[in-house]
C-alpha cells in the first residue's frame, strides 16, 4: 500500500513540475513579448500647408498600419512650427512601441478631425533623429 502511495504522490509531483515548467516559460515569454513592445518616446515631425485652419493635432498610434478605427489617440496640442518653404513644420514628443505606426491629423475649429496623414512605421535607429510623417 505505501508504494502505491508513493508512485501516485510522485506522478502528481512530476504533473506539477510539468505543468510549474510550462507556466514559467509561458510567463517568460509574455515578459518578453511585452519587453520587445514597450512604449518608448520618439521624437515626431509633420508638416501643414495651412496650420491658420488648426486648433490642434492628434497623433493617431495603432498596431495595424493603416487602421485608424482602433487607434490609439494623442492630442499633442499645436506645438510651435518652423517654416520650410509653404509649409508650417510642427514636432511633437510621443510614446509608442517600436512595432507600432503612426498618422498625424488635424483637428478644425469646427472641432472636426480630418483625414489622416500617410502612416509611418518604426522610428529611427539613430538616436535623436526624427520619424518623419508624410501630410
Amino acid at each position: 500500500m505505501t508504494a502505491f502511495i508513493d508512485s501516485s504522490v510522485r506522478a502528481r509531483l512530476r504533473v506539477c513540475a510539468v505543468i510549474g515548467t510550462v507556466a514559467a516559460f509561458g510567463l517568460v515569454f509574455l515578459w518578453a513579448t511585452a519587453a520587445s513592445a514597450q512604449d518608448r518616446m520618439h521624437q515626431i515631425t509633420w508638416a501643414h500647408a495651412s496650420p491658420g485652419t488648426v486648433i490642434r493635432f492628434v497623433v493617431l498610434i495603432s498596431d495595424t498600419d493603416g487602421v485608424a478605427t482602433d487607434a490609439r489617440q494623442v492630442d499633442v496640442g499645436k506645438p510651435q512650427a518652423s517654416q520650410a518653404g509653404s509649409l508650417s513644420v510642427f514636432t511633437a514628443m510621443v510614446s509608442f512601441a517600436d512595432d507600432q505606426y503612426l498618422a498625424v491629423a488635424a483637428v478644425g475649429h469646427n472641432g472636426q478631425i480630418s483625414l489622416p496623414s500617410d502612416w509611418a512605421g518604426s522610428p529611427p535607429t539613430r538616436p535623436g533623429q526624427p520619424l518623419l510623417v508624410s501630410p
